[in-house]
């Protein structure tokens, strides 16, 4: 079972709706595939929106790079300080790709290398600093979303109260679409939250390589 979903998970990773370079990405609910987006399930609240990657600058070969995603608008609940908008004019956001792994040196046989990619937004209200990420695993030099792996939320004061306090979701709750792939299809939508099913081995897996 848990090999036929990770089957499901690369086949939706080999979708292309289109030809394009910058691709749209939702925040959706991994469960209903709502709009109300992930659940920090430590801390409590929410996670959702949208934002557009260059997956143009993404290396063939699965090296790390940092580039700017190309616009953002998304949104954080929780305890009061975390409920806010990321948008370009009020904050910073990235594209991280991380260094290839192999999945086979993980006990997932015959399917290779894949790579973890993250969403970074960082804002400073006042002597705060939030810092929201968002991490997936992906076939290697492609970006398709999926189930995010693991959602951190970070309030850090620097200055008057040196202090942090975080909020997370380690249990797949998110779900990042291209709305290109699932609208026009009635069952689209499945095939992506297969991969919850392999979410939880093979995040176990790579904390144990670490």
């Amino acid at each position: 079972m848990r090999i036929r979903l990770l089957s499901l998970l690369v086949l939706s990773w080999g979708i292309s709706a289109r030809g394009a370079t910058i691709l749209d990405f939702e925040i959706v609910n991994g469960s209903s595939l709502g709009v109300s987006g992930g659940l920090f399930t430590s801390g409590g609240g929410t996670y959702s929106g949208s934002f557009q990657v260059d997956v143009s600058q993404i290396p063939p070969g699965g090296s790390r790079i940092d580039f700017p995603l190309t616009s953002w608008d998304i949104f954080t609940t929780g305890p009061s300080q975390f409920d806010m908008e990321f948008v370009p004019s009020n904050s910073n956001g990235s594209f991280i790709a991380q260094t290839e792994q192999n999945l086979t040196n993980l006990g997932f046989p015959n399917f290779g290398f894949v790579q973890v990619d993250s969403i970074l937004l960082q804002r400073t209200v006042g002597d705060n600093v939030f810092q929201l990420t968002l991490s997936m695993l992906e076939p290697v030099g492609k970006f398709r979303g999926g189930v995010v792996l693991d959602a951190t939320d970070t309030e850090t004061n620097f200055v008057s109260q040196p202090s942090q306090f975080t909020l997370s979701d380690v249990f797949g709750t998110g779900l990042v679409i291209d709305p290109a792939l699932v609208a026009p299809e009635p069952g689209g939508g499945l095939l992506l939250a297969a991969g919850l099913g392999l979410f939880a081995a093979v995040r176990r897996r790579l904390s144990a390589g670490r």
